[in-house]
């Protein structure tokens, strides 16, 4: 018997994170003391677009950001410097008030789905997560 009691009303019934065609990376935040999800979704060639759970295909020509080529190649150097392709599922549940950071990535043969929460993270995924909360816009932006 899964425990629920953590689990916001409606939100057992949520839809996994997709990883949009092209995509090469999707993240998904969710919790805090009001709840909100959001999402994010980063292209090779620097765009990231970004909304309240929007992932969808309509979504790819619809960059809210760019990021440089720099930008491209450090986070492809932080996901393989911080583990996150050999990254295995959590045992930690999330604390009430904190937040969950579900992470989707392929690049090329690697890829990984991991998801992490506050106060629990190992570093080298704190530090992508970090890097990553950078590009999210924030949520009035969505």
């Amino acid at each position: 018997m899964t425990d629920n009691a953590q689990t916001p009303p409606g939100e057992a019934q949520s839809k996994s994170l997709e990883l949009p065609r092209g995509a090469m990376l999707a993240m998904r935040v969710s919790g805090g003391i009001r709840f909100t999800t959001q999402e994010m979704v980063i292209y090779p060639d620097g765009r990231v677009t970004a909304g309240a759970g929007d992932t969808a295909k309509a979504v790819y020509n619809r960059a809210q950001r760019s990021m440089a080529d720099a930008y491209v190649v450090k986070l492809r150097k932080l996901l393989d410097q911080s583990g996150f392709f050999t990254s295995k599922p959590t045992e930690s549940q999330p604390s009430p008030d904190g937040y969950a950071y579900e992470i989707l990535s392929r690049i090329g043969a690697k890829h990984n789905r991991i998801e992490v929460f506050t106060g629990t993270m190992p570093g080298g995924i704190q530090s992508l997560v970090d890097y990553l909360m950078k590009w999210m816009p924030p949520a009035d932006e969505t």
